[in-house]
């Protein structure tokens, strides 16, 4: 996104390129601090939204993954779904398919009860990505 909106890289200065590390944290970790430098620079340096919608979607999905249970992980599946489809971006839309094809047997074990047959879980950067 960067590359598209100023025709660079990040660089020191540019709003997003300040809180690239912010944007890998879970919002549950972030210090207030924190989220006033993430706030303020998706106002500055986040026109279309496009960061904004990926790092929900990422968070979403890592409450997903942290779900009590099955049922309470079948609704956040479907909150991340609706939000990634209702975005506009292909590659959310992307992910939301991805997702939705793994979803009989992506719904995360309940408690620790991981086993061997479990899926890998999708992996949101190389999603975004495009990968």
């Amino acid at each position: 996104m960067q590359q598209d909106t100023h025709g660079h890289r990040g660089r020191i200065g540019d709003p997003l390129y300040g809180i690239r590390r912010v944007l890998r944290r879970g919002a549950d970790t972030l210090t207030d601090r924190a989220w006033d430098r993430l706030l303020a620079a998706l106002d500055t340096g986040d026109a279309g939204g496009q960061v904004a919608a990926a790092w929900i979607a990422a968070q979403d999905l890592r409450l997903l993954y942290r779900a009590p249970d099955r049922s309470r992980a079948a609704h956040l599946l479907h909150e991340l779904l609706v939000h990634c489809a209702d975005s506009g971006l292909p590659k959310l839309a992307r992910l939301a398919r991805t997702l939705d094809a793994w979803r009989p047997r992506s719904s995360p074990p309940s408690t620790t009860e991981a086993s061997p047959t479990d899926p890998p879980k999708p992996s949101l950067s190389g999603a975004l990505r495009g990968a």
